[in-house]
Order: structure tokens, then C-alpha cells, then sequence
């Protein structure tokens, strides 16, 4: 799976990752998965991990109009959060700085860059192992 998320209600978190070669369809179905989902709503905070996304060429009209997408998002539902982005390496990193340009025109909004997970926990005031990239998803009920 490309794009994934858990949320931790008693952390106030979720953790969101991005691996392989996410389309922009991906990207909007987990959008639409995470609205739907009752544990998510308009103030929990979000670790989202970029490290792992290995397109070979970085399409920057998809990536900014995904950026600007997920922005007016925010605005719209009026969110008011902490957003860690982490993103150790290339085209991570590139699509982290898209996505924070987007992300500092909402004065509700507090987003960083980090190219480690446990500063990225810090700014979230969480420390807890659940949120690494590579930890175990939590299980779904369906």
C-alpha cells in the first residue's frame, strides 16, 4: 500500500505514510478515508512520513496541486494542528518543502520539517514508538 494511516486517539496523533510511487489518486483516497474515519477530527496532529516514496522523477504541478488541495482542505474544515513532516532523503524532502510553503499560509496550522522521527515527536509533544515509520500498523476492524 502506498499511503497509509493510524490514529492513536490516546496520543491525539496520526501517523500517516507515504511509500513507493503514490499516485495522486492514492493521495486522495486516503484523504477521503481519513474524513470518514471517527477517530479523526479537525484538531489531532499529524506525523507524515515521506522517507519511503520512490518516484524517480518528481512531477511538481501534481505535487503543488496535491499540496494546495490538502491546504484549502485544511482551510476549509478550518483545522487547527500540529503537522511534523519527515522526509530523511530525496524527492521527500522536495515534496516536504511544496507541502510546508502550502501549509504556512494557515495561521491555525503549526507544520515542520524534520529529517528524523523523534525531533518530529518533540514538536508534537509525543514520544512514543508507534509513531515510527516502520512500526507496526495498528489492526483495522472492518
Amino acid at each position: 500500500m502506498t499511503c497509509r494511516y493510524d490514529i492513536f486517539p490516546d496520543l491525539n496523533v496520526a501517523r500517516i505514510i507515504y511509500a513507493g510511487y503514490p499516485k495522486a489518486r492514492d493521495v486522495v483516497e486516503l484523504i477521503d478515508a481519513l474524513e470518514r474515519d471517527p477517530k479523526y477530527h479537525r484538531t489531532v496532529d499529524e506525523i507524515i512520513h515521506l522517507s519511503c516514496i520512490k518516484w524517480p522523477k518528481v512531477d511538481l504541478a501534481v505535487v503543488d496541486n496535491l499540496c494546495e488541495l490538502i491546504g484549502g482542505l485544511f482551510r476549509m474544515n478550518n483545522r487547527c494542528k500540529r503537522i511534523a513532516v519527515v522526509a530523511s532523503q530525496e524527492p521527500g524532502r522536495l515534496i516536504a518543502a511544496r507541502f510546508l510553503r502550502v501549509m504556512e499560509r494557515n495561521s491555525r496550522l503549526r507544520a515542520a520539517y524534520f529529517t528524523q522521527t523523534h525531533p518530529a515527536m518533540r514538536f508534537l509533544g509525543v514520544c512514543d514508538g508507534r509513531l515510527l515509520e516502520h512500526a507496526a500498523p495498528t489492526p483495522r476492524l472492518v
